[in-house]
């Protein structure tokens, strides 16, 4: 699953990219998790584990499914939900006899057994960070071109007008760039 080197007497290891990461569609909210979850001590396959759940806002998901995703035993998924709910990373609730957890919209919701309803805590704050990161980007990036009086800042002209070419100076134009080849040899 994954393969170690040594580089400069460091041990660096690099996972395999999955075909499908995170079960749910929020992987910024896994990632978030994952490097927590790591920080949090827990191993590589544990923080995995964890960060499935983030990926969903609510995670309803089985303990089975989450080890057919990391490529785990169930009880290795069990041991990481366990040290992550001890870490303060997620909350866990278990449901008591005949109760059916219920949708957004307040509607049962039918499973085959019992439930865990697991929802991590501090989700939504990687989003945020995406946010503020790429609005401090785009904020370097104007401040920059304003200064510099580069293309691309607000209300700066361009710097060459834009000129029709003609035909014939097109042709040259690609007859330069792309050269007629002769044509393939033909098989006797």
């Amino acid at each position: 699953m994954a393969r170690g080197c040594l580089a400069s007497g460091v041990r660096r290891v690099t996972a395999v990219a999955l075909p499908r990461m995170w079960l749910g569609p929020n992987a910024h909210e896994a990632v978030s998790l994952y490097h927590r979850a790591r920080e949090a001590g827990l191993s590589v396959l544990r923080a995995l584990a964890t960060a499935n759940l983030a990926s969903f806002k609510e995670a309803w998901a089985f303990r089975k499914t989450i080890a057919r995703q990391v490529g785990c035993s169930v009880r290795t998924v069990a041991r990481a939900l366990r040290q992550a709910r001890e870490a303060g990373l997620i909350g866990v609730a278990r449901a008591k006899r005949g109760e059916r957890p219920k949708d957004e919209q307040g509607n049962p919701i039918e499973l085959p057994c019992g439930f865990s309803h697991r929802w991590v805590i501090g989700w939504g704050e990687a989003g945020q960070r995406v946010k503020a990161a790429v609005e401090q980007a785009r904020a370097k990036f104007m401040a920059k071109a304003i200064v510099n009086g580069k293309p691309g800042a607000p209300n700066s002209p361009r710097p060459r007008p834009f000129r029709p070419r003609s035909v014939e100076e097109l042709e040259r134009e690609l007859a330069r760039r792309y050269p007629p080849r002769p044509p393939p040899d033909t098989p006797s």
